[in-house]
């Protein structure tokens, strides 16, 4: 719907002004993993500052205690590298 289009991120990259991390499991059908891959290639050709982690092998909620650990690794290095200390 045109509704939904407008109020995709992925029409918004240009006004980002912040460091993204996009986290998605691959196998998630909740929310299928092409958002992110769209919002990732929006924000590249933005030139903006995109990081995309893959959670191999688990769904939406995260169920898999692999890919919990491997999540909150992700946003501890992330946050690590991009907030003041």
């Amino acid at each position: 719907s045109s509704k939904l289009d407008s109020a995709s991120p992925v029409n918004f990259a240009d006004k980002v002004k912040i460091p993204v991390l996009l986290i998605h499991s691959e196998k998630d059908a909740t929310v299928p993993i092409e958002q992110s891959e769209k919002e990732e290639a929006a924000l590249k050709r933005a030139g903006k500052n995109v990081e995309f982690v893959r959670l191999a092998g688990d769904d939406h909620y995260l169920e898999l205690a692999d890919a919990r650990i491997k999540l909150l690794k992700e946003v501890e290095r992330f946050l690590a590298a991009h907030l003041d200390k």
